[in-house]
């Protein structure tokens, strides 16, 4: 069961990654509607709101038992810093791609693993 949960956390950083969400000027609504796909397909209910064009925001909520104490992950951001140097980079930052070990491309080892982690 672990090694499922694996492989959808890094199924979907890099989906995420490859979104390319870059700000200016964000478009994070690519990576919020993957975010939005892969919660409702484990039966989390998520609002999303849109508060620009190709900007926004997802609310995901799990209800728990109602014993113990509430819990709150987040707020994480999805996107990422232009890139200066495209030449710079060995693998294309926003290919996602699997390498000696690690997922390579813009902000794996920032916020999107933290997100995807959460998710």
């Amino acid at each position: 069961m672990e090694e499922k949960k694996l492989y959808e956390t890094v199924k979907l950083i890099q989906e995420l990654v490859k979104n390319a969400c870059v700000n200016p000027p964000g478009d994070e609504m690519k990576s919020i509607k993957t975010i939005e796909k892969f919660l409702t397909s484990k039966g989390i209910s998520c609002q999303v709101f849109e508060s620009a064009p190709n900007r926004g925001n997802l609310i995901a909520k799990i209800e728990g038992t109602g014993e113990g104490e509430s819990m709150m992950f987040g707020p994480s951001h999805i996107d990422v810093v232009p890139i200066e140097d495209l030449d710079a980079w060995e693998i294309p930052p926003f290919s996602g791609e699997i390498k000696d070990g690690h997922i390579w491309g813009r902000c794996t080892f920032d916020m999107l693993f933290i997100t995807a982690a959460q998710c």
